[in-house]
């Protein structure tokens, strides 16, 4: 264990119990960790929420993609529907070692209106699915 990767190596390794395969837009394919777990590993490693560790939502919003349904020559009247994507962009914070304030950010995407196997859906837990919206 070097001194730059010391937290890396206390958290690299993910308890497989706690993670799960998934196949996201474009047959994208992956494996989540619980939500849950990453917490509960961040309040091991840096003490309580808000205390130690916490995370502020820097941005916050609903950003349009392509045309999943529009007006055609036999159906003129059809409503124009894009594809829709949640974006949170989210700054987390930590005390380092000197009581320092050290942060990162990151964004991340949750499709809420989209095709799926020629239907168009919506995920109205989109927003669940990103850490609350509080500032911690």
């Amino acid at each position: 264990m070097s001194e730059n990767t010391r937290i890396w190596d206390q958290v690299e390794t993910t308890d497989p119990e706690v993670t799960k395969k998934f196949t996201g837009a474009g047959g994208f394919k992956g494996t989540a960790i619980r939500p849950t777990y990453l917490m509960h590993r961040a309040t091991e490693l840096f003490g309580p929420c808000g205390e130690g560790w916490g995370w502020t939502v820097l941005e916050d919003r609903f950003d349009e993609g392509a045309p999943l349904q529009a007006p055609t020559k036999e159906w003129p009247g059809a409503p124009m529907i894009c594809a829709k994507v949640h974006t949170v962009k989210v700054e987390l914070w930590y005390t380092g070692k000197a009581g320092q304030k050290c942060t990162i950010q990151q964004y991340g995407h949750t499709p809420f209106v989209y095709l799926q196997q020629g239907k168009i859906l919506t995920d109205w837990d989109t927003a669940k699915k990103i850490p609350d919206r509080w500032n911690r």
